[in-house]
């Protein structure tokens, strides 16, 4: 666990990322996309003055997993291998609407300006008007998708099992395409100009106005871990344990080794796309 003033702190270094934490404080229970925002800080400031914290609602809407949820607006969204997405009163858990995909979702979804946007085993990415569930548009990859889109400046990410990260706009059409050749289950993350990205045998970093990008650290794992940047360190892991990287030079700063004993132990690995 990182320290939120830590955190805080050490984000005086990089300005936009300054700008990220203070968002955060002014839009306290806001969490659009995995990880809360794009450069999955996973964190939330709220003050609850020392109480504890109290469940609103635990209705079962679907007998399939549930993905990790979004809260926008006073409303949850939230997927399921059953394939629908669910839209959910924020302080009932009343049913909304919910629509169903193709094949299974196994996604966290995203919110860009009125859409909710995610990703299904259809190959598709789908974009749902976020108050009545109907379908705006919809977007065909070359693959499963099972890594959560990272909404930032109107602009989706989302990777797929083709090997390829999709810069989508908010109305479907393809920006750019950065193909690693291989299969990409991470959500990416995202500072300044530069997207990090985890696929099966490394991290890659792209630049978010063009596409281009090359893989800045060999790191194979046998699932997939979505880095995150909550300081001027780009933390992410492989196979062996988590690393971190210098975000200006891209070169490793501290890396851990897990022994062989404890990996087996393991069902979800920091900054894995099993947490929103």
């Amino acid at each position: 666990y990182i320290q939120a003033e830590k955190v805080m702190a050490s984000a005086q270094g990089i300005p936009e990322l300054s700008e990220f934490h203070t968002n955060a404080a002014r839009l306290a229970y806001e969490w659009p996309m995995m990880g809360k925002d794009p450069v999955h800080s996973h964190y939330v400031h709220a003050d609850t003055n020392g109480s504890r914290l109290k469940s609103l609602f635990g209705n079962k809407i679907s007998n399939s997993r549930l993905q990790s949820p979004i809260f926008h607006n006073n409303t949850v969204y939230v997927g399921s291998e059953d394939g629908f997405m669910y839209s959910l009163d924020g302080t009932e858990g009343r049913e909304l609407w919910k629509f169903k995909a193709q094949e299974p979702i196994e996604i966290t979804a995203a919110i860009v300006d009125d859409l909710v946007v995610f990703g299904s085993l259809d190959d598709c990415v789908y974009a749902l008007d976020k108050i009545n569930g109907q379908l705006k548009w919809k977007f065909k990859t070359g693959g499963d998708l099972y890594g959560s889109p990272t909404v930032i400046d109107q602009k989706i990410l989302i990777p797929s099992h083709d090997g390829k990260l999709y810069a989508l706009g908010a109305n479907g059409n393809q920006i750019w395409a950065f193909d690693a050749g291989e299969k990409i289950e991470s959500s990416p993350a995202v500072l300044k100009n530069s997207v990090f990205l985890k696929a099966v045998s490394g991290l890659y970093r792209v630049d978010i106005n063009n596409g281009s990008g090359r893989k800045i650290m060999d790191c194979r794992a046998f699932r997939s871990h979505s880095p995150a940047i909550p300081s001027p360190l780009v933390l992410c892991a492989g196979g062996l344990g988590p690393f971190a990287l210098n975000y200006s030079s891209s070169k490793v700063e501290w890396q851990n080794v897990w022994s062989l004993d404890m990996i087996p132990k393991f069902t979800y690995y920091p900054c894995s796309n099993s947490f929103a």
